[in-house]
């Protein structure tokens, strides 16, 4: 896969431990360009089967540069250590987005390369392991998770790394490098699954949502793409027919296996492979001898989300099948949208929460 430049490149922690250049005080996180030109030695196109490689999100803690201390830098280089000097000695290999794909100013080829490496991105978190670099923004682990979880490429890598069940290793800045890897990784409990969050109908949705939850990216036109993004890998399938496998409004008996493949939230109800899908209940049977357990569940369709902001007459929009509540504006369906209600026009409007 990495022999595949256009994807990005790996950087090896190996090598960068041994770079004296950057071992410098002051140094600072180098990015693709430099590495290309300066410490081309840093590059691992083709890790060894042996070897643990990463995806790792960071935050850009400077306008110019992400790295303006150099913490973010040190962090890696002691991570890069300690594996060096463990017990099983194993080699860590990172793709990070200002070491692993071309910065401003970009040439043709090298905006190729950058456009690529953007448009595999959730392929590239897929496949790999995954890494935080926690900036200082509060006073604790939590405020400081929180304020990284407001910056929009952050939540949408942690998301996309959740979607894949993946943890995540978290090395906080606040612990001081010499001290970040002692505890164990955690899981990504921090990251809400969008669906249960904010309808993911459009990536307009999303994007007033993040712009509500003052979700922001340092390149402010990051920010409606990652929404494209999101809504893409959110969406599968919109239209009134069911997902294979699946009737409206009668119970499907399913094998935990097939359950699976429909990956609803027990909780919401929601579905992100398939948006037209919504679970009004669930049993499940435990098994029994020889009998395999099995889920009694009872689907129904989920109408798209309205329009945002527009007045839309009761009698043209399907209420009950949409379960609004109109005393409350609430529906299950609908998580992040509040349905208002004005009984002199006879109208509703949907708005973000």
């Amino acid at each position: 896969m990495w022999e595949d430049r256009t994807l990005g490149h790996l950087v090896s922690l190996k090598a960068l431990i041994e770079c004296e250049a950057l071992l410098k005080p002051r140094a600072r996180m180098p990015s693709w360009n430099e590495i290309q030109s300066d410490y081309p030695e840093l590059i691992c196109y083709r890790p060894e089967p042996n070897e643990e490689t990463y995806f790792v999100s960071h935050r850009w803690d400077g306008l110019e540069h992400p790295d303006p201390t150099g913490w973010q830098l040190e962090a890696l280089i002691n991570w890069g250590k300690q594996a060096r000097y463990s017990g099983d000695h194993k080699a860590i290999n990172v793709w990070l987005d200002y070491m692993s794909l071309p910065q401003k100013p970009r040439n043709e080829a090298e905006n190729i390369i950058f456009q690529s490496g953007l448009g595999n991105i959730r392929k590239t978190i897929s496949l790999l392991r995954h890494a935080t670099l926690v900036s200082i923004s509060g006073n604790s682990d939590d405020e400081d998770l929180a304020a990284m979880c407001k910056r929009g490429w952050i939540f949408f890598e942690l998301l996309i790394a959740k979607d894949h069940t993946k943890y995540s290793k978290l090395i906080f800045e606040r612990y001081g490098v010499r001290q970040i890897y002692t505890s164990e990784v955690v899981t990504m409990d921090y990251v809400k699954n969008l669906n249960e969050t904010i309808c993911i109908d459009s990536p307009q949705l999303i994007y007033a949502w993040f712009k509500k939850n003052h979700i922001v990216c340092t390149n402010g036109s990051d920010l409606l793409y990652l929404c494209s993004l999101l809504h893409e890998h959110s969406n599968k399938i919109n239209h009134r027919l069911p997902p294979p496998g699946v009737d409206f409004n009668v119970v499907n008996r399913f094998s935990i296996a097939e359950m699976l493949k429909y990956t609803v939230n027990r909780f919401s109800g929601l579905s992100p492979r398939f948006p037209n899908l919504f679970m009004k209940e669930l049993k499940y049977y435990g098994s029994e001898g020889d009998k395999e357990a099995f889920f009694d569940v009872l689907f129904v369709y989920r109408p798209p989300v309205p329009e945002i902001d527009v007045w839309i007459k009761v009698r043209d929009l399907p209420i009950d099948e949409m379960m609004i509540d109109l005393d409350t504006g609430n529906s299950k369906m609908y998580p992040g949208v509040n349905f208002e209600f004005d009984p002199e026009s006879g109208a509703v409007r949907a708005t973000v929460i």
